[in-house]
């Protein structure tokens, strides 16, 4: 076992997007208490309780903390990872600035049996609250395309016009390599659809697992960190391949465990462009 500072480190950065859902639960419930509160026009009606914002405070900080450390692996390389990660940082904040001040309220109300004085802590503290809230929502948008791919919520309304719609790296170059993409080794709509819909997640603009990039021509013929992936008319010396059909279970088989998985018929048809491609003289 490599029990090492640096593999501990990484092993609480993975652990941001199994955390990250007390938070944004907990405070959901907070907004929901709170918005309930109101709507009751009734000024006997609790606040949300001081345990609830403890723990929302604690677990979004928790969250901010792992997530910082997560985003120092070289596969995180984006402009979206910075955004992700500073409103990241700035929710936590808002959010222990919003359980101090409920606290306080609570605090308040225990202290002064007429309430003087009580009106203006609340006014803060429901403002915090808003802008926790509202933090909440961008992060989480960004986040939600770090873990499946950009655009994964609204894909299925723009699956037609990707299609038809010329891609980056196919007849030029990716802005992000200096690997000319020749006349036909471009990659196809049929094959790129395969990475689009199994690879991306992990191999896109915003996160590059391995150095490797599946969104262009480009990228793809730039290869990883181990080198070329594909060899021209040789599927069965390709490495994307062997990496496809590769037991389930194996700790090589991309995509990994748990995310969702080609079909044998999406398989063929990246085999098939490979077999067809002709050898570099």
């Amino acid at each position: 076992m490599n029990l090492t500072p640096e593999s501990v480190l990484e092993v609480l950065g993975r652990l941001h997007p199994l955390v990250l859902h007390a938070p944004i639960g907990l405070f959901t419930a907070i907004g929901g208490i709170e918005g309930w509160r109101l709507l009751s026009r009734d000024p006997k009606a609790p606040h949300a309780p001081p345990i609830l914002a403890v723990m929302a405070g604690l677990s979004a900080l928790t969250t901010a903390v792992f997530g910082l450390i997560l985003a120092r692996e070289s596969a995180y390389v984006s402009f979206t990872v910075q955004l992700h990660q500073w409103l990241g940082v700035a929710f936590a904040l808002c959010a222990l600035v919003c359980t101090g001040l409920l606290l306080r309220v609570h605090a308040f109300k225990g202290t002064s049996p007429t309430g003087a004085g009580l009106g203006s802590r609340r006014l803060a503290y429901f403002i915090a609250l808003g802008l926790t809230l509202g933090l909440m929502v961008p992060t989480g948008h960004f986040g939600g395309d770090l873990s499946h791919g950009e655009g994964f919520i609204t894909e299925p309304l723009t699956r037609s016009v990707k299609a038809r719609a010329p891609r980056q790296g196919q007849g030029g170059e990716a802005a992000t390599s200096t690997i000319a993409v020749v006349k036909g080794d471009e990659i196809p709509p049929d094959v790129q659809s395969v990475f689009d819909t199994t690879c991306i997640s992990c191999h896109g603009r915003a996160k590059q697992k391995g150095g490797l990039r599946l969104d262009t021509s480009a990228g793809l013929w730039a290869g990883g960190d181990g080198g070329q992936i594909v060899v021209r008319g040789k599927p069965e010396e390709s490495e994307l391949i062997y990496r496809l059909t590769v037991a389930l279970d194996h700790d090589d088989h991309m995509p990994p465990k748990g995310k969702p998985q080609p079909e044998a018929a999406q398989i063929e048809v990246v085999s098939a462009w490979i077999a067809g491609l002709k050898p570099s003289l």
